[in-house]
């Protein structure tokens, strides 16, 4: 996995049901790789960015456990989620300057401890009102999953700064043509 990758994951319990009955999509959170390095073990090599609602883990950069952006080993995500995961790598890897300002952005966030966004996350799945201009509003004060994400790719110039972030669920961001097709990484848990 690279700087900017995407991760896609899935569940059965409630909330994560009726994300899959509105979006109708198995993907009912996304985290992108804030970055990763060579190991000779496979613990704690991945770092992924995400805002997230379980706050479990405390975030890497700041110890606390917040429900909204928080940086994670992606090895202990995986180990709490209770659905398959997918990889959604891009199709070319991020140059320094791209990479660098997407970090920059997702380490002052975390920093910040920007929340969770409750308010525009049933927006950004349910569209009805959307053709007479009411839409989300894209606004960095609160983050959900695929906002975030979104946010973060357009930092790094890889996806159109005329798509609104606070408008994407976690199945819009796999359309982006940056990527190249999921990977399963984990199935069920049994």
């Amino acid at each position: 996995m690279k700087t900017g990758d995407v991760v896609m994951f899935s569940g059965a319990d409630l909330p994560a049901t009726v994300v899959k009955a509105v979006t109708r999509s198995v993907y009912v959170h996304a985290a992108i790789v804030l970055s990763s390095r060579q190991s000779e073990t496979p613990d704690c090599s991945v770092i992924i960015a995400e805002s997230h609602v379980d706050c479990s883990l405390p975030s890497l950069g700041t110890g606390h456990r917040i429900i909204g952006v928080q940086h994670q080993w992606l090895d202990r995500r995986l180990e709490k989620s209770q659905g398959p995961v997918w990889w959604v790598p891009l199709k070319s890897p991020l140059a320094s300057d791209q990479r660098q300002r997407m970090q920059v952005w997702l380490k002052e966030i975390e920093a910040k401890q920007i929340p969770y966004d409750f308010g525009q996350v049933a927006g950004s799945a349910i569209d009805i009102g959307d053709e007479l201009g009411l839409e989300n509003t894209p606004n960095v004060s609160a983050l959900f999953c695929s906002e975030l994400v979104t946010h973060a790719l357009q930092l790094a110039g890889v996806v159109n700064l005329h798509i609104n972030p606070a408008e994407q669920v976690p199945a819009d961001i796999i359309q982006f043509d940056c990527f190249l097709p999921p990977i399963l990484i984990k199935s069920h848990s049994v």
